[in-house]
């Protein structure tokens, strides 16, 4: 039987294969006679469209190059030792790629924009090159062992990861313009070799989207660290100012990077973070030369030794390369959430750890608790019955300063079976103010586990509220009406009420949230963005 390869477009014969493998009858019309064994090889070739449909795979055996839209519907499509270029779309509903082979490169190219599909590849990926320069998004987390290649375009993570292997790196010329976009809840990591003791310094190519895409990277250096069987570092970074930083603060940047170790201890280590000329904000009493870095890691402040912050922890040295734009970091031995700062002004002073509800037979027993405080009056609780309008129902003294963990409660005896809310506003001795919340606890229902959002239509962000009656660890994810998944996270619940925001970036349609808790509770959550 011969199998004839033509364009669509004008019925032309582009090239035809034969095989002889298996019992052809006179009606077989399949690529997949009886009794065959044998794959078919498909030669170098260019398609406008391609539907992979074979339950046992294909194997690629030159170079291809799909100008249209790939179409994954069965098997596996394996790119061995070839190149798979992708210049249109991916439509997938149950077939995958796999690019592991040593010498296998997947290259998305085109004029508009890409998305890869949840589980459109199969384990690692060897070579990704992304060459367009409308850009590519991801739905699944991707492993790439060996060059990420940011030739033209930026690669949006969104609420996905992509992980760098041990051997893995960056190929291209990373900029504005070829970077990858981790401003949301996906992480860019990078793993390192199992053992302990110095490693090269490594740069992850990251930045903001947005209206004005801003290449910000991070450049991290261990000069000693012991490194477990999956040790990683991710790294995000948000084109904001540090969000726990004093609201009075006149002397910063406007952008602060996360950065987060797994599976190493005992490290120490440099890092460069770099900004852009339009982070910084200054009242014109600080010169860019007198910035300063600053972190915080579990509620705790750092700071370089020359730096003016009372309340942080003095680490490591630090400096500022002003006509470079960046902050370098040596000798730090925590990680988290870094910043940069100038002046004497301090943190905010409280960092909150948790707010939660706790119903009994006559009252609401509302329980929350700081990490750390400094200069803090007191705390008034606020409560509501449409979660617009609030009246003070009681005030607690604070601290004052502690760098300790301190627990706090509140019992409001005019219980309702209605819909409440509660807030903190916490106020400091100079009279600024900072809310928590909202949360509002179910206490009429009698389920060990429900969930909501509100409010619900939203127009931007909204939160998830959950009621549960015993501690445990919740799964959530957020999917459109397709099953595309938006994002994904995990959450600790305490018994009581449960509050946590979705700040993800999406149109205006139905959205499912998909609820799972370890003691195997599950829920869907019907929510309408206007």
């Amino acid at each position: 039987k011969r199998i004839e390869f033509k364009k669509t477009s004008d019925n032309s014969l582009i090239y035809s294969v034969t095989d002889n493998d298996g019992n052809w009858s006179g009606s077989a019309n399949t690529v997949n006679p009886t009794g065959g064994t044998t794959a078919i090889s498909i030669p170098n070739t260019t398609f406008d469209d391609a539907t992979y449909n074979e339950s046992t795979g294909i194997t690629l055996t030159q170079n291809t190059t799909v100008n249209g839209t790939l179409t994954l519907n069965s098997g596996t499509l394996t790119v061995g030792a070839n190149t798979l270029n992708i210049n249109g779309s991916i439509s997938r509903t149950s077939g995958n790629i796999d690019a592991s082979n040593a010498s296998a490169t997947v290259v998305f190219g085109g004029s508009t924009a890409q998305t890869i599909p949840a589980s459109t590849f199969t384990g690692d990926i060897k070579n990704l090159t992304l060459n367009n320069s409308a850009g590519l998004s991801i739905s699944q987390d991707l492993s790439v062992v060996g060059t990420l290649s940011l030739t033209s375009g930026k690669l949006t993570l969104g609420a996905n990861h992509v992980t760098l292997g041990l051997n893995a790196s960056i190929g291209g010329t990373p900029s504005s313009s070829n970077m990858i976009i981790a401003s949301g809840d996906g992480e860019l990591r990078k793993r390192f070799t199992e053992g302990s003791g110095d490693i090269a310094a490594f740069t992850f190519p990251i930045g903001n989207g947005g209206a004005v895409a801003e290449y910000t990277p991070i450049v991290l250096d261990f000069a000693s660290g012991n490194y477990g069987a999956n040790a990683h570092v991710g790294v995000r970074v948000k084109d904001s100012k540090q969000g726990t930083l004093n609201s009075s603060l006149t002397n910063y940047l406007d952008r602060n990077w996360i950065v987060e170790p797994n599976d190493i201890t005992g490290y120490s280590y440099k890092i460069q973070l770099h900004y852009v000329d339009a982070d910084f904000v200054t009242d014109g009493l600080l010169a860019e030369g007198d910035l300063k870095p600053i972190k915080i890691s579990s509620g705790q402040w750092y700071q370089p030794t020359d730096g003016s912050f009372t309340n942080a922890v003095s680490q490591g040295s630090a400096g500022v390369f002003a006509s470079e734009n960046y902050l370098e970091w040596n000798g730090l031995t925590t990680f988290s959430e870094f910043g940069g700062a100038g002046g004497s002004n301090q943190p905010l002073p409280v960092e909150l750890l948790s707010f939660s509800a706790e119903c009994a037979s006559e009252s609401i027993t509302l329980k929350w608790q700081t990490a750390s405080e400094f200069n803090s009056s007191h705390f008034e609780v606020e409560k509501s019955t449409d979660g617009l309008n609030w009246n003070t129902i009681g005030q607690l003294p604070a601290a004052g300063n502690s760098n300790e963990l301190l627990s706090y409660s509140f019992q409001d005896f005019a219980k309702s079976m209605n819909t409440i809310y509660y807030r903190l506003n916490q106020v400091d001795n100079d009279g600024l103010q900072k809310y928590y919340g909202p949360i509002s606890p179910m206490c009429e229902t009698s389920y060990p586990f429900i969930g909501r959002t509100i409010p619900n239509p939203s127009e931007n962000e909204f939160w998830l509220h959950i009621s549960t009656s015993e501690q445990q660890t919740m799964r959530y994810t957020l999917q459109d009406i397709n099953g595309t998944k938006i994002m994904e996270n995990t959450a600790d619940l305490l018994p009581g009420s449960n509050m946590f925001p979705i700040r993800e970036t999406i149109p205006s349609g139905m959205y499912f949230i998909l609820l799972q808790t370890e003691k195997g509770q599950q829920q869907v959550i019907k929510h309408i963005r206007n």
